[in-house]
């Protein structure tokens, strides 16, 4: 069975991480030496995932942070960023790159380190659809 596409949200504000998002997205900031979005990519890579679309927001694509924290590593993935112009929700963002998806995907977070064996566990129910959530 293939993988299926995953799809980074990382478009919002990221008001909420206040002081630490003023120079990068809190998916660029590093812990014990490594980001959070490496961390996810590469745990992603190793349970076979190759396919990756991350909506970033219009901030961060002017920044360049959250590009240039992934494109600095080798990591075995394709990764495709889409601006979501302007922040109006996780559902927004979907449909800002519902073009870009087939009709199975999943969709995570920047800093879920362990985002690909939670989706490799899910793909094993062999359900129509699964909600991980903490």
């Amino acid at each position: 069975m293939s993988k299926p596409k995953v799809v980074i949200l990382a478009g919002g504000s990221n008001s909420r991480f206040f002081p630490l998002n003023t120079q990068v997205h809190k998916g660029a900031i590093k812990l014990f030496g490594q980001s959070f979005i490496e961390r996810t990519l590469e745990n992603l890579a190793r349970n076979g995932y190759k396919e990756v679309i991350v909506v970033q927001s219009v901030r961060d694509a002017e920044t360049g942070s959250l590009k240039e924290t992934i494109n600095s590593k080798n990591i075995d993935i394709s990764v495709k960023f889409i601006t979501q112009n302007e922040a109006k929700g996780m559902g927004d963002a979907l449909l800002t790159v519902k073009d870009y998806l087939d009709d199975q995907f999943a969709v995570i977070f920047p800093d879920l380190y362990n985002a690909g064996d939670l989706i490799s566990e899910m793909l094993a129910l062999n359900s129509d659809g699964a909600v991980c959530a903490t």
